[in-house]
């Protein structure tokens, strides 16, 4: 109550009793309850009177501010020497701007760079731990080299097929003797025995029994269709080996049609008569429906070819057929560097023939045949790998990845960069980065092959300097080596097929 004393200051309790009575405070009383103004009044006087507050001591003087020393005087700034103008971005180097994810080293080179040229590699993981290489000796020169060459080849001098062996897992090569004269060549293995096949223009196949040394003369399994195709994968299901070739069709390059072949692996692949040959598929005309939408100017000639075999998964959406025997099929398709690629379904029919099909759209109903794919404008390299059930490609870099870093003419395909993707339904591709980057217009880094070495990617890649004729007729053969090249896509998430 001494706040309210303090308050009031000088009244007296009757100037108190005559303020309730004016306020109405019938609440304050009852709060008092029987309490009558006698009893608050006794209160008050016994409660102690507050002490005196003591004098406050007075403040001492501020003192005086120092008298403040005067400026000098700024000195006068040199004026700013000019900036260099910015070099344009078409001329930085890409290799400032990216890191790249594999090795490279040099396993082979023409003898003569303007004459003879060293084309698409082949790579295959042996026994005990091999790794053999096959490489494509093309070219108006190849007269100069010792051995046998094929009687037709990409000129009329003809082919030969040069062999390299690595026995500590691709860091050391050293050639073989061997001199087989094909073009084209596949590797691959059946029953503890080593094949390639291969055309002189017409289809051929030979054989090594000593792992990768030596290699029999080349026996001729068809001779009716001229054949074309590049180092392609091989695929096994069934006791029966699969895989694609082409036959030339006469029309506008690159003008093949695709076949798909089987044998049984415990036949006599030598013998053309164990081998069973699909109907060749034309895709001409269904390339050419699509060239408005890809607004190819009309001198541009377009096709399928150099087609790739790989195993259908379920994770491939619509176009799996649960309990049948299918295949997808993914060929190059030439747009001047646009990046689709072409699918068509392997299968087997009932009377166990092999045949090649348009798959069907989930949406339209017409054929889904062209697909949004990396690097799809020049010849490419994809497998389907077991231990991580991702698909991996190995394809050039066009306007996809590239023009996001550095400005570059796109007005042909480049194939001075090589690059690696995975995918969990050959739909969804993921770059996991760049495997080689070659040092000129015509030091290429293309038409490459991979394989698994353990946790490392082993590819071969077709390759030149500024020796090679051009970046299609290349010089050089290398070797890249990707460490651990499954963690790259160890963190990513599948995603949901993507087919229309």
């Amino acid at each position: 109550m001494l706040d309210v004393l303090d308050v009031l200051d000088v009244l007296d309790v009757l100037d108190v009793l005559d303020v309730l009575d004016v306020l109405d405070v019938l609440d304050v009383l009852d709060v008092l309850d029987v309490l009558d103004v006698l009893d608050v009044l006794d209160a008050l006087d016994a409660i102690a009177p507050l002490a005196p507050l003591a004098p406050l001591t007075p403040l001492a003087p501020l003192a005086p501010l120092a008298t403040l020393a005067p400026l000098a005087p700024l000195a006068t700034l040199a004026p700013l020497a000019p900036l260099a103008p910015l070099a344009p971005l078409a001329h930085l180097d890409p290799l400032a701007i990216m890191k790249l994810i594999a090795s490279e080293q040099i396993i082979a080179e023409s003898p003569d760079p303007k004459g003879i040229y060293l084309y698409t590699p082949a790579i295959l993981k042996g026994f005990d731990e091999r790794l053999i290489v096959a490489i494509d000796y093309g070219g108006p020169g190849t007269e100069q080299l010792d051995g046998p060459r094929s009687p037709d080849g990409d000129y009329r001098t003809g082919n030969q097929i040069r062999i390299l062996l690595s026995d500590d897992h691709g860091l050391t090569w050293q050639p073989t003797a061997a001199r087989i004269p094909m073009r084209h060549e596949t590797l691959f293995e059946v029953n503890r025995r080593l094949y390639m096949l291969g055309n002189d223009r017409r289809l051929c196949i030979s054989y090594s029994d000593d792992n990768g040394e030596s290699w029999s003369t080349p026996a001729i399994l068809e001779d009716k269709h001229t054949w074309h195709q590049s180092s392609v994968n091989v695929e096994y299901s069934g006791g029966r080996v699969y895989l694609v070739e082409e036959i030339y069709n006469g029309n506008r390059w690159p003008g093949v049609n695709q076949v798909l072949m089987s044998a049984s692996v415990f036949s006599d692949l030598t013998q053309p008569s164990n081998w069973s040959f699909s109907e060749p598929f034309n895709g001409d005309a269904l390339t050419d429906s699509f060239r408005s939408v890809l607004d190819l100017p009309s001198g541009v000639n377009t096709g399928i070819l150099e087609t790739n075999l790989l195993p259908l998964l379920p994770t491939c959406g619509h176009l799996y057929r649960p309990g049948h025997q299918d295949w997808l099929l993914a060929a190059r398709v030439h747009t001047e560097g646009l990046d689709y690629g072409a699918i068509l379904r392997g299968t087997m029919n009932a009377d166990g023939m092999p045949a090649i099909e348009t798959f069907p759209s989930r949406t339209s109903g017409l054929p889904l045949f062209l697909i949004p794919m990396p690097g799809g404008f020049c010849k490419f390299h994809a497998f389907f790998d077991e231990p991580s059930q991702l698909y991996y490609l190995l394809a050039s870099e066009g306007r996809q990845v590239f023009a996001r870093n550095c400005h570059e003419d796109f007005t042909r395909s480049n194939r001075r960069r090589l690059g690696l993707w995975s995918s969990p339904d050959f739909a969804c591709w993921h770059h996991l980065g760049t495997i080689a980057y070659g040092p000129s217009e015509n030091g290429a880094r293309h038409y490459a092959q991979m394989v698994p070495d353990g946790d490392n990617l082993i590819v071969a890649s077709r390759s030149g300097d500024e020796r090679a004729k051009s970046d299609h007729d290349n010089n050089l053969t290398t070797i890249h080596i990707v460490p651990n090249f499954r963690s790259l896509a160890a963190n990513l998430l599948p995603l949901p097929p993507q087919y229309g």
